[in-house]
């Protein structure tokens, strides 16, 4: 779920309820980038903090978990400071693109 932001520097995107799975992952190429990922997740961990390591890892991309908020929601919230739009649109791409892996894991 994606809402409007209607100005503000940030915005939240909630995953429906038991969308996040435990084992859910995106690909890694860097193998020491992954092994790194592999550790933060080996704790037990919200499955939307997990979400949000392995699309840092694969997409270097920086989200922040909604959990960390103290939300019983799963999703991440995103800044919206980028003013270059085709910064932005590869920005998003990538975080589509990583969702979209995540999910069919």
């Amino acid at each position: 779920m994606f809402n409007e932001t209607f100005g503000a520097f940030y915005n939240t995107i909630i995953f429906k309820e038991g969308t996040l799975q435990p084992n859910q992952k995106i690909k890694i190429e860097n193998e020491a980038i992954r092994k790194m990922v592999e550790g933060w997740v080996s704790e037990p961990i919200p499955f939307d903090k997990r979400f949000v390591y392995y699309l840092l890892g694969a997409k270097g991309v920086c989200v922040v978990p909604i959990s960390s908020f103290c939300s019983e929601l799963q999703g991440f919230r995103v800044t919206l400071l980028e003013e270059d739009e085709e910064t932005l649109v590869k920005i998003f791409s990538a975080i589509r693109e990583g969702i979209v892996e995540y999910l069919n894991s």
